[in-house]
């Protein structure tokens, strides 16, 4: 162990050894230096926060804990701008960070102050801070500074410092009067610590105090300056000397204030306001006209006087109108102007302040509207029950309305709602409570009105009220008792013309009271008779009698319909025949027989379908899966034939055998079925198999590579080798190749020449012209006569001939054949041994010795066969095995495949 340690710290001092030199300080156990001090950004400018990051190291293997570090600006006596205590892991180091905020323009150094065990050290590392741009606008006169009148020619002058320590660029001045913009000045770049001043000019506004104030800097010139709370000069008051200006108070944005009582319809609307004169002296009086805008037209509707003197330059004034006097009475806002001098008697200095506009609003009358319906939240209710009837109110005006709520139910008052106020287009919901007494299936009405209050509103009476109803029922429940029903006389069917009596006993299962019941012929629509019982006590009863006469033969259905909700309608119905019984009985007779027949065929053509079914049905293998190429455990698409899914791996071959019993006919159907065949249920597919997500099965697309006709392809240095062990010879194969390349010129040439000529031929001379090309010419050379080919026809044998005996198999017109087309094959009738292999396992073969099964060896004949005659009986068995092959993997294959049909696709059935 101690080894060990010995020869870390031999590393260690050697790894020291074999670093640059510097200037290291040491804190107790913590190295540092102004070299590991780091600044961002390097390069700061004035008014930046600069990030100061140290890097200190622990050289022991042990850990140190509580170093105190801290960041001090230009002087360890200076407050740091960072301290925090670190810990450092043996044999590492660490990194501390601090910001220097706003860092000002000139030379500075950072102090990196590192305590330790009662040990302090320090180290500094200097930097420099660029200095920024500060323009400063200053010193804003005007000439004439006095007696000025408005629209007199004023000059201004306003000086522009560079008060930083950056030369300043081109840039650009604003002057602004009474905050609005004047005129913005180019500026000429200015060097630090320099100044120049900007001149320009502008006509006197209108009478009274002003103020110009003017931004340095305030273009978009993308200059940055080190401090921007100086761009703007200190403002520059003057006034304005001029006529007097009647106008209206207070500028820029004069206003004139209507009141109105808040449910008036026809006024009156006050309107006041403020009239300032600027300029002037001594007493003057003006007149004042308020007009009402109707379209293009300005009607009087009013002219009052102002008197101003120099004590009183601001005059209030407020004059009141009504419906008479605007001289209309139509809803809606009305545009009121109100104008200084319409006579323009006085003189002004501006005229085009004169105008201001208001608006009054004549207010239609309201109409208060009530919901016609009184909801109540049940429509049947028991007698001594509470029921609620909502009521909405609806005020469609635009005026509050204030008005009294009456109700009555059943004829009897309800506790009003009175003076109740409803806002201008809003509604409000009324609830009514009271107690419900009576009879059982009485309905009792609630009415409810509204009545507007004296000084309120309502142009319309006719929509004020609102209608409601609810039902009173009993808790009687009852039961129709099935067991007594039934009709006299008793026969069956029902015959033509007789009349029947039908009962039938109601029991009361809950509550007491009565209850109507109406007997209907319901083929007829008929209502035959009503009969109403009472029920004292719960299990008491009463019997219904129903009397009817049948009129038509068919189906007869009695409905005995109640008239409450204490029972449901009982049905019951019958057939009505037009003979008596005995006339019935010889009829059944002769049915009965006929159903017989109908047995006896139905029989036979169930044994017919059977046997159809047996013939034409295939077994499970067969149509195991002959519905379905989707994957019941994943939908995904298969060929039909697989027994693993290529998707998710699913066992197919057992997946697909699979049964269950049908939920709605019991009948054993398998698991992939989706409609039951038997009773066409629907069956869910998914609860038998276990869903498995599909494999993205990714198909590496392959780029063709495209081929180069300009690349030279290079020969092989033993080509002249190759081509003699092949049995050719070079320079012959090279002659050979320019003979045949010498023809194919010719022959192109001749064919070039030759449509040439064509071209020049007419339309008559190319009729006549028997053209017989190259190509057909070097056919008619090379073609051979089927005659030279197979020799004269007396020397040829035929079947005629009486010493010949020909079948499909003989071997010399096999051995002709061959040499006509040129073919080397196996002749018949040439003995050829092939030997099979038993196999001993399959049931019934009889078992042979060990030695006979696997001995090949082939036993020679008398005359030895020829090498090629050997190599085309060993092809022929080679030949014969692939093909026995085939025939085997074409069986299987074909038992294994099996037909395929998309599920759930009825156009391709």
């Amino acid at each position: 162990m101690s080894r060990g340690h010995t020869l870390s710290i031999s590393l260690l001092f050697l790894l020291f050894s074999l670093s640059p030199v510097m200037m290291a300080e040491s804190a107790g156990d913590v190295d540092f230096s102004a070299d590991n001090i780091i600044l961002s950004p390097s390069n700061p400018s004035e008014g930046d926060s600069v990030t100061v990051t140290a890097t200190l190291s622990n050289s022991n293997s042990s850990d140190i804990t509580g170093v105190l570090v801290s960041f001090h600006p230009d002087n360890i006596l200076n407050t740091p701008f960072h301290q925090e205590t670190v810990n450092i892991l043996g044999s590492s180091v660490t990194q501390v960070s601090g910001s220097w905020n706003s860092v000002t323009f000139g030379s500075h150094s950072v102090v990196l102050n590192v305590s330790h065990n009662g040990v302090s050290q320090s180290v500094s590392k200097p930097f420099s801070v660029s200095g920024l741009v500060d323009l400063v606008a200053s010193n804003i006169q005007i000439s004439p500074s006095s007696d000025l009148y408005q629209g007199e020619s004023v000059n201004i002058t306003v000086d522009v410092s560079n008060n930083g320590n950056l030369d300043s660029p081109a840039s650009h001045i604003l002057i602004q009067l009474d905050g609005a913009t004047l005129i913005e000045k180019d500026v000429l770049p200015i060097l630090a610590g320099m100044s120049t001043t900007i001149q320009t000019s502008f006509n006197a506004p209108v009478a009274g105090n002003h103020q110009l104030t003017a931004i340095a800097n305030s273009g978009d010139d993308g200059i940055t300056e080190s401090d921007v709370s100086n761009n703007q000069a200190p403002s520059f008051s003057f006034t304005v000397l001029s006529s007097p200006d009647y106008l209206h108070y207070e500028q820029p944005n004069p206003e004139i204030t209507v009141t109105s009582p808040s449910n008036s319809l026809s006024g009156p609307w006050t309107l006041s306001g403020n009239i300032l004169r600027m300029g002037g002296s001594g007493e003057s009086t003006i007149s004042v006209g308020v007009y009402r805008i109707s379209g293009e037209n300005e009607l009087v509707i009013g002219n009052f006087p102002l008197t101003f003197d120099d004590t009183t330059p601001l005059q209030s004034w407020q004059q009141s109108f009504d419906t008479t006097q605007l001289q209309t009475t139509d809803p809606g806002l009305h545009t009121i102007r109100v104008r200084i001098d319409p006579s323009r008697l006085v003189p002004q200095s501006i005229q085009f302040n004169d105008d201001i506009d208001t608006v009054i609003e004549i207010h239609p009358e309201p109409n208060v509207v009530v919901s016609p319906y009184a909801s109540s939240p049940d429509d049947t209710v028991l007698s001594g029950e509470s029921v609620n009837f909502s009521v909405t109110v609806h005020n469609t005006g635009t005026l509050p309305v204030v008005g009294d709520l009456t109700a009555t139910f059943g004829g009897e008052s309800l506790s009003p709602k009175s003076a109740v106020g409803i806002p201008a287009g809003e509604e409000r919901t009324f609830v009514f409570q009271t107690s419900v007494s009576g009879n059982e299936n009485q309905a009792l009405q609630f009415i409810a009105n509204w009545e507007n209050n004296l000084g309120s509103y309502d142009s319309d009476s006719s929509d004020n009220t609102a209608f409601g109803s609810v039902t009173l029922r009993s808790n009687l429940r009852l039961k129709f008792l099935s067991q007594t029903a039934g009709y006299t006389p008793q026969h069956t069917p029902l015959v033509v013309g007789n009349t029947y009596t039908y009962t039938i006993d109601i029991s009361s299962e809950e509550g007491s009271g009565t209850e109507s019941f109406t007997c209907l012929n319901y083929v007829e629509n008929e209502e035959l008779s009503s009969i109403e019982l009472s029920f004292l006590e719960p299990g008491s009863s009463n019997t219904v009698i129903c009397s009817f006469t049948a009129e038509k033969t068919g189906t007869y259905q009695l409905y005995i319909i109640p008239d409450g909700a204490s029972v449901a309608t009982w049905i019951d119905s019958w057939s009505i025949s037009a003979t008596s019984a005995t006339e019935q009985s010889a009829e059944s007779t002769n049915n009965f027989e006929a159903t017989i027949l109908f047995v006896l065929a139905g029989v036979f053509l169930v044994g017919v379908l059977i046997a159809a079914i047996i013939l034409t049905r295939t077994v499970d293998e067969d149509v195991e899966r002959e519905t379905y190429e989707y994957c019941p455990s994943c939908d995904g698409e298969i060929e039909g034939d697989e027994e693993i899914c290529p998707h998710c791996e699913f066992n197919l071959e057992e997946g697909l055998s699979q049964f269950h019993d049908c939920n709605s006919c019991g009948t054993n159907i398998p698991d992939v079925i989706e409609h039951c065949p038997y009773c066409g249920e629907v069956q869910d597919i998914s609860s038998f198999y276990e869903k498995r997500e599909r494999k993205e099965i990714t198909i590496e697309e392959f780029e063709d590579e495209e081929e180069d006709f300009d690349e030279i392809v290079a020969g092989t240095d033993d080509y002249g080798d190759a081509i003699q062990e092949m049995g050719y010879d070079e320079e012959q194969l090279e002659s050979d190749w320019d003979e045949s390349l010498s023809e194919a010129e010719r022959e192109i040439d001749e064919a070039m020449a030759e449509r040439e000529k064509l071209d020049e031929l007419t339309e008559e001379e190319a009729e006549q012209e028997l053209v017989i090309s190259q190509m057909r010419q070097t056919h008619e050379e090379h073609r051979a006569d089927i005659d030279e080919i197979i020799g004269d026809k007396s020397s040829r044998r035929h079947i005629q001939d009486e010493d010949v005996e020909l079948s499909a198999s003989d071997a010399h017109i096999r051995e002709d054949i061959f040499k006509i087309t040129g073919e080397d094959g196996v002749l018949p009738g040439q003995q050829i041994d092939v030997e099979f292999i038993t196999d001993n396992t399959v049931v019934g073969n009889e078992l042979k010795d060990s030695k006979e099964v696997t001995d090949f060896t082939v036993e020679d004949n008398d005359q030895p066969k020829s090498n090629n005659q050997s190599e085309e009986e060993e092809n022929t068995i080679i030949e014969d095995e692939d093909l026995d092959k085939e025939e085997v993997q074409g069986e299987n294959k074909s038992k294994r495949r099996r037909p395929v049909r998309r599920r759930g696709n009825n156009n391709d059935e």
